[in-house]
């Protein structure tokens, strides 16, 4: 046997006969030259062997803002592009960890996304065989829009207009909340997305609301 030299030029000295050579490297897969005649005294110079990189992997954790659920994580869209052009696109688990497999050697970025929030891009280099990690990623709320929710909640048995002030209403999983005005009135500014709203207020049953996705 021998190992190439830095141009992955190599020789080997072999008496006459024939030969099977195989070619190989850590994190790329094997060639074999089946049948290669040797004179006597010959020496025989081969065609060039390209090997290909074993597949490799890139990691990716994502978090969210303090305040926001786990299962909010799931929602997030990672894409993954090569010279800009989008190869992949998934979703993380709801511990925020995400692995592309079967990657071929190469640099590759990461768009992370979920509306509402600010985009975040990572690079990283998939090397034959290994997995790259892309480290953590936290994303952070966009400035709020005017897209949100209003509307009315009153205390059953209270006859008065003004009697329905500070019931709680809450997005679920946010940190977004407020407080109804005097005649029960709310509105709340959100991200784009589902949401189940909450209303709450002391010695009295609880309720809640399911929304569609706000766009």
């Amino acid at each position: 046997s021998t190992t190439s030299g830095s141009d992955g030029g190599y020789r080997l000295e072999l008496p006459e006969g024939r030969y099977d050579l195989r070619i190989s490297a850590a994190g790329y897969g094997a060639q074999v030259l089946a049948g290669v005649m040797l004179g006597e005294g010959e020496t025989r110079e081969l065609e060039a062997v390209v090997l290909a990189g074993d597949p490799g992997a890139l990691r990716l954790r994502v978090g969210l803002q303090q305040g926001f659920s786990a299962d909010r994580l799931t929602q997030v869209q990672v894409a993954l592009l090569r010279d800009g052009e989008a190869l992949r696109r998934e979703r993380p688990d709801e511990t925020g960890d995400l692995l592309f497999p079967d990657l071929p050697a190469a640099g590759y970025a990461l768009a992370v996304s979920l509306p509402g929030f600010v985009e975040q891009r990572r690079d990283a280099t998939v090397e034959p065989g290994e997995t790259a990690d892309a480290g953590f990623v936290r994303l952070e709320l966009a400035p709020l829009g005017e897209t949100g929710v209003e509307g009315r909640v009153q205390r059953q048995g209270v006859a008065e207009e003004a009697g329905h002030g500070g019931i709680l209403v809450e997005a679920l999983g946010t940190p977004f909340t407020t407080r109804t005005t005097s005649a029960g009135r709310f509105r709340l500014l959100l991200p784009p997305g589902p949401y189940t709203l909450a209303f709450q207020t002391p010695h009295y049953g609880g309720a809640s609301v399911e929304l569609e996705a706000l766009a």
